[in-house]
């Protein structure tokens, strides 16, 4: 069975433990790929398994379905033969559940998923692939010139030419980034996110423009545009839609700046700002789930946050991650991905919602642009 179990602030772990961990009889340290272990001693192999399933909630597990196409056969045959398939993921967890379930039902081999926070994840793969140590399969990022870079750099390898079963085939245009090399599987669209206990819907702004209002000041909540390439590049399309002098005014409003999306909803939740920006329905509705009274609202004239996936050149299971990726590049697994409007997301195959009619598509993240929007900003 797989399940999402809350870590920190930042990061939850997605694991189907039987894949995972190696159990023996008596006195045996279990680790998994990711170096969490537990000791076990005096058990039997089959209490060892209980105990497992008893901290996932369960014991299910998927049945590995066999598929016909050939090439997808083989690289299922040649996965069984290795370690769970292994995804880092900035995905809130609801939608990596959505993704493991429905990858379960499609070829159901062992998978864990882990979701990080975008420069941490960033920052974890490129200190793994330095270190020669590399334990992510899967990559999927908000930083698309990250897994650009990546690619350069020999660390990751073309997507377009790895032989992933179906892809590019007919993978739409537009959810591709250098010529298929980088596929796009999720935009989201970024608007505001608002706390419905301490503001009214009718009074929601609907606009950014509407948030320089002064009845706002000291009342939003903001996460840093060096948090991410995705804030990066929203705070930028503010400078270039509407100057310097606006986004100044804008971040003299802040009630606070977060380092990242997840603290800042959490407070968004626990009502210490009435607006959060910038966001994304996705993040407002997984804290709505726990009963918390966020909420978003859709802006028109906006950029999006692009989620774009990775193949690590030294995957531990090539053939597992090819295997993955051909789920997650097909109409069914963007529908898996994408197909709750609710999330507020744009999928390829025509899933989720609709593109806001100002969409501006977002711009390419460098250091020297995160600095200099930073620096407009005003955040060292």
């Amino acid at each position: 069975m797989w399940r999402t179990t809350f870590v920190d602030n930042h990061t939850y772990v997605c694991q189907h433990y039987f894949a995972a961990y190696s159990l023996t009889v008596g006195g045996t340290v279990v680790k998994s790929r990711s170096s969490r272990s537990w000791h076990i001693s005096g058990i039997a192999v089959l209490a060892a398994a209980g105990l497992f399933a008893t901290a996932c909630g369960g014991s299910e597990s998927a049945t590995a379905t066999r598929p016909s196409d050939p090439s997808a056969a083989a690289l299922f045959d040649a996965a069984q033969e290795k370690d769970e398939i292994f995804v880092y993921s900035v995905l809130q967890g609801e939608l990596n559940d959505q993704l493991e379930a429905g990858y379960a039902s499609t070829y159901g081999t062992p998978l864990t998923i882990e979701k990080i926070a975008g420069s941490a994840l960033s920052a974890r793969f490129e200190s793994e692939a330095a270190a020669n140590a590399d334990k992510s399969d899967v990559v999927i990022s908000s930083d698309c010139t990250f897994i650009h870079d990546q690619i350069a750099k020999g660390t990751m390898v073309s997507i377009a030419g790895a032989g992933v079963p179906g892809y590019p085939g007919d993978y739409p245009a537009e959810f591709q980034v250098d010529e298929g090399a980088v596929p796009i599987v999720q935009m989201n669209p970024l608007g505001i996110g608002y706390n419905s206990s301490k503001v009214n819907e009718d009074d929601v702004p609907t606009s950014w423009d509407q948030l320089i209002d002064p009845k706002w000041k000291g009342k939003i909540l903001m996460v840093g545009p060096n948090s991410s390439a995705a804030q990066t590049q929203m705070w930028n399309y503010l400078i270039e839609s509407r100057g310097e002098s606006f986004v100044k005014q804008l971040a003299g409003q802040a009630a606070q700046f977060f380092p990242s999306t997840g603290p800042a909803s959490e407070a968004l939740a626990a009502g210490e700002g009435d607006l959060l920006i910038p966001t994304a329905a996705q993040v407002t509705n997984t804290t709505a789930q726990t009963g918390a009274p966020t909420a978003f609202q859709p802006v028109e004239e906006t950029t999006s946050a692009w989620l774009c996936v990775g193949l690590p050149a030294k995957a531990p299971n090539t053939e597992g991650a090819r295997l993955f990726l051909s789920y997650l590049l097909s109409p069914a697994g963007s529908e898996a991905l994408n197909g709750n409007k609710e999330t507020g997301s744009v999928g390829p195959f025509g899933t989720g919602v609709q593109m806001p009619t100002g969409y501006v598509p977002p711009s390419t993240v460098t250091p020297e642009l995160t600095a200099n929007v930073a620096g407009i900003v005003g955040i060292s």
